[in-house]
């Protein structure tokens, strides 16, 4: 039922996304992002995220896309695991104004963890312990659905600007937690062709069933992104 609702919802942005992207100009940009993303899971290094985006404008319609792709290791030398993360994003947006756009957003998320732990096995026998080393390679998807709004405020007569974002997305497992997405920051538009942006980025998650923490699971780091803009 998930499947067929996402698919649905694809099919709506193309009918609607079709004449809009007839009308007018269109203006292609191309970028890359990095996120210096802190989880806070005890025994985790913030991880080092890169990938592509792009958005297609036309009239008041913004077609985007972007991939994060980053690995999380532990801080302990000794332990031999590894955790790749997987973000895909992409929106309808509709402009309301010259600044302020709302969007509709699907992501999916990856997870594939790797490497090798320790099992240790009591022997009542010898009254001792055994260690067995146990191959670990397994993956977890999660699809989620929701939208937001963006805002720019560019400076009079400067190539400054600052820029934020919020979003909500729900996960659609009943396993999964909702995501909030809050981004701000300040960019530079060093020609009409190409902008600098730097600025904050933060993956809040809903609350988790059957938890005894009282702290929630949260991404959050320093991001930095690179556009150049076809017109």
């Amino acid at each position: 039922m998930k499947v067929r609702s996402l698919i649905a919802a694809v099919l709506l942005c193309l009918v609607i996304a079709g004449p809009s992207l007839g009308q007018g100009r269109s203006v292609l940009t191309l970028g890359a992002n990095y996120w210096k993303a802190d989880w806070n899971f005890e025994g985790i290094e913030p991880g080092h995220m890169f990938g592509p985006y792009v958005n297609l404008r036309s009239g008041r319609l913004t077609l985007g896309g972007s991939l994060f792709i980053g690995t999380f290791k532990p801080t302990e030398d000794e332990v031999d695991m590894e955790l790749k993360r997987n973000d895909l994003n992409l929106s309808v947006g509709y402009n309301l104004g010259r600044y302020f756009n709302v969007f509709g957003a699907y992501k999916n998320t990856k997870y594939t963890l790797k490497g090798t732990m320790m099992d240790y096995v009591y022997d009542p026998w010898l009254d001792e312990y055994t260690v067995d080393e146990i191959e670990v390679d397994e993956e977890e998807k999660c699809a989620y659905l929701g939208g937001g709004a963006s805002i720019v405020f560019p400076f009079n007569r400067s190539p400054l600007f600052l820029y934020g974002s919020g979003a909500f997305l729900a996960a659609q497992e009943e396993d999964w937690t909702d995501i909030t997405t809050i981004t701000m920051g300040v960019g530079y538009k060093a020609s009409p062709q190409v902008t600098l942006m730097v600025g904050f980025r933060s993956d809040m998650y809903g609350e988790v069933e059957d938890s005894d923490s009282d702290e929630k699971e949260k991404m959050q780091g320093i991001t930095a992104s690179l556009a150049y803009t076809l017109r």
